[in-house]
């Protein structure tokens, strides 16, 4: 009796045509969902190509079926545009790719970068990208991704640690890069460290003077937050304006709700006449979005109010393309090691609206500091930040990224 061959899943020469006629239909049909062999030997049984394909799919698992949409598309832009595969239909590589699969282009695009990353990880590792395929890594699809973008000592430790404790391996290169990120964070501004006071800031800007700030950069708590929105945004936003220089600017993050919108827009339309409101800033962000709602759209925005005066500086606008008023920056990554809160906001968009709006010297106020963000941002362009936070875990944090922290 002739012994079997071996199967593998990245050398398909053991499956002679002997072999594969020797095999029913359902295995035909199990072995092509994961190799695509055995098609011609269905056809000549009988079955269609368009059958044949649709039992491909359905049998194969997740991890293989994108790797294999994902390598076609990757193969057909090769062998045509990147943008268009056919010149008189118009067709997109990805579009075509996604009806044959019967998939949104999106999805192809995804299946496009997650083959890339398995094959990145068998140049280290052609066991682990082996196991991925199989759906047997004990890593998600996402993971893989992350996977693919660590050195080839983390990856090949990770091929070594047994699949259980493989998401630990993960934790611990997270908790190393956040650990570096936040300790080059503090170097940076240990020559002009903020200050970070644990107080109410509408209490602590009693102990403020009038019109000594020059720019106000701020993340109040939202709507979701508080009861009474109206009522929380009074309490604090017309004092803070209070203390900000005629000359000065603010920018204040919101959320997009509407009841939030109008909430702040009422007041700072009816209640105060010392500076003018901009038409609303856009901060959107793409690599947080969670699961899509089935009645409304998906949520990838935020509001940022700029509010200035005629008497104000005017902005430098050195980098024109960062000028628009939609700032497109991803959110603060978690996996990346440089995020501390939910819904902090990105260290280049706070970067930005200081260089647009401010000087050397000048003077920052957060009245929600939060774990420091824009103080620190401040720090390194050399502008004397302060700002306060009623929260001693965000305040702790916040010292250990380099802020001063005053009780």
């Amino acid at each position: 009796m002739k012994e079997k061959p071996e199967i593998t899943l990245f050398n398909y020469k053991p499956f002679s045509l002997e072999f594969l006629e020797s095999k029913t239909d359902e295995d035909l049909f199990n072995l092509g969902a994961v190799a695509e062999i055995g098609t011609e030997i269905l056809k000549k049984r009988g079955y269609s190509e368009a059958y044949i394909k649709n039992e491909y799919i359905k049998r194969a698992n997740p991890f293989m079926l994108s790797y294999m949409r994902g390598t076609e598309y990757n193969e057909r832009k090769l062998s045509h545009s990147s943008k268009v595969l056919d010149c008189q239909s118009g067709i997109s590589t990805a579009e075509k790719v996604a009806e044959n699969y019967n998939v949104s282009p999106r999805t192809i695009a995804r299946d496009s970068e997650f083959a890339d990353a398995t094959n990145t990880i068998a140049e280290t590792s052609p066991s682990l990208k082996e196991e991925i395929l199989q759906g047997e890594a004990n890593l998600t699809k996402q993971e893989v991704l992350e996977v693919a973008k660590e050195t080839p000592e983390v990856i090949q430790a990770i091929a070594k640690t047994p699949k259980e404790d493989r998401k630990l391996i993960k934790q611990q290169q997270i908790a190393k890069r956040k650990e570096e990120y936040t300790n080059a964070t503090k170097q940076s501004i240990e020559h002009n460290k903020p200050k970070i006071y644990n107080q109410d800031c509408v209490k602590f800007m009693e102990t403020m003077d009038n019109n000594s700030i020059d720019l106000l950069i701020t993340d109040p708590p939202y709507s979701t937050d508080v009861d009474d929105i109206e009522t929380f945004a009074r309490t604090w936003l017309l004092p803070v304006l209070e203390k900000l220089k005629e000359t000065g600017r603010a920018y204040i993050c919101i959320g997009a709700y509407p009841k939030e919108q109008l909430a702040y827009l009422k007041i700072l339309l009816n209640e105060q006449s010392k500076f003018i409101i901009d038409n609303p800033l856009i901060w959107t962000y793409r690599n947080t979005l969670g699961q899509t709602p089935k009645m409304k759209y998906n949520l990838n925005y935020q509001i940022i109010l700029h509010l200035y005066s005629n008497k104000s500086k005017e902005l430098d606008k050195t980098i024109t393309n960062e000028m628009f008023s939609v700032q497109d920056i991803n959110a603060p990554d978690g996996r990346l090691g440089n995020r501390y809160h939910t819904w902090q906001k990105p260290d280049e968009l706070a970067y930005r609206f200081i260089k647009h709006s401010t000087k050397e010297s000048d003077v920052i106020f957060d009245p929600f500091a939060c774990t420091g963000t824009f103080l620190i941002a401040a720090s390194k362009f050399n502008r004397k930040a302060f700002g306060c936070e009623i929260n001693k875990e965000h305040i702790a944090i916040a010292e250990k990224r380099g802020c001063y922290a005053i009780s």
